[in-house]
């Protein structure tokens, strides 16, 4: 037997080259592999990102597919601690007085037009009525609105996060606006930035019902809803929150407004 191996050896004299080139050549198809992955994931995160910069309205937010919804009020604080309702009841105060001390408040209509940064979210609004801030904005002025809402991709770029306890501003509802003016303009707009996480703006048009809580994890399919919550106690109690702070800013809703 060793006389066999000794003599099958003999006959492959390039054994040690063959299987160092079979190595080499292994090692390379795997790096290309590799890198033809890391290209392709890329690509589609670059693709996405673009995707991204192209909405330009809030109703072509569909074209996104899946904007998953990362978090909403019910998860501010745990209910053995109260959950929500503790949590501004504890905060009342401060919350009330972002909004009383807000350079802007005024009833708004969006245009619709959004635009998606790193960090917020911008959207194009109508000035129908001034309460407050006749020094930067007049009425039928259009405003840019900044949120510190976002929409991002995900880690991977397969999808997207919403990261925001208030949907984004429909133009299907008024709203009443609580804003820091800003000395810049964009393309002769004044720019704004909302105040608060909670009540920043608020639809006006009628109360929050049963109906209002979210319905799916997916921001492009509670578009009806106002806030981020699947709690119909936290709805009515935001309800009652939004009257008390228009009656604090001495702002009356119109008619057929009902809170």
């Amino acid at each position: 037997m060793r006389f066999f191996e000794q003599k099958e050896r003999k006959k492959n004299p390039n054994r040690k080259a063959f299987l160092l080139k079979r190595y080499v050549f292994s090692v390379i198809s795997g790096i290309l592999i590799c890198a033809g992955i890391l290209y392709a994931v890329c690509s589609s995160f670059n693709q996405i990102r673009t995707d991204l910069h192209q909405i330009k309205n809030a109703d072509n937010l569909s074209d996104l597919n899946q904007i998953n919804i990362v978090y909403t009020l019910d998860t501010i604080r745990d209910k053995n601690d109260g959950g929500v309702i503790s949590y501004i009841e504890e905060n009342l105060e401060n919350l009330t007085e972002e909004c009383v001390n807000a350079d802007v408040i005024a009833e708004v209509i969006p245009t619709g037009k959004i635009s998606l940064n790193a960090d917020s979210i911008g959207m194009e609004i109508c000035i129908k009525e001034v309460y407050k801030g006749s020094e930067f904005v007049n009425q039928d002025q259009y405003c840019t609105a900044y949120s510190a809402w976002a929409i991002a991709p995900n880690e991977t770029g397969s999808y997207y996060n919403y990261y925001g306890y208030l949907n984004i501003m429909y133009p299907d509802y008024p709203y009443l606006v609580f804003a820091r003016a800003s000395d810049f303009q964009v393309n002769g707009q004044r720019e704004l930035y909302f105040m608060g996480p909670l009540f920043s703006y608020m639809r006006t048009g009628s109360a929050m019902d049963s109906d209002s809580v979210i319905n799916s994890m997916d921001l492009i399919r509670v578009k009806e809803s106002e806030y981020m919550t699947m709690d119909t106690e936290v709805v009515l109690y935001l309800n009652k929150m939004k009257r008390n702070i228009m009656e604090k800013v001495g702002v009356c809703a119109s008619d057929g407004h009902t809170f």
